[in-house]
C-alpha cells in the first residue's frame, strides 16, 4: 500500500539553533544548557521546540559521532 504524503504550508519562522554532539541520553541536559544560552541572551521562544537527528547510530555504533539538531522558535 502506498501512501500519500499531504503537503502542507508553515509560516516563516525565525528560529534559534544549536547542535549537540553525543548520545541520546544527554539531551535532556543539553535541551536545559540551550535553554539558558537562550535566556542570557534576551531571545523569547514560543513553545515549540525540534529534534533533527543528523548522525545516529544507523551511521555510527559510537555515541560520541552523534549530532542532533536542538532548534527552537523565537516570538518577535
Amino acid at each position: 500500500m502506498v501512501q500519500r504524503m499531504k503537503c502542507c504550508r508553515r509560516p516563516v519562522l525565525k528560529v534559534v539553533r544549536t547542535v549537540y554532539h553525543g548520545p541520546y541520553e544527554g539531551l535532556s541536559e543539553a535541551w536545559h544548557e540551550f535553554a539558558k544560552w537562550i535566556e542570557a541572551n534576551g531571545y523569547k521562544t514560543a513553545n515549540d521546540l525540534y529534534e533533527c537527528y543528523l548522525v545516529g547510530p544507523e551511521s555510527s555504533p559510537n555515541p560520541a559521532d552523534w549530532r542532533t539538531e536542538l532548534s527552537r522558535s523565537l516570538v518577535e
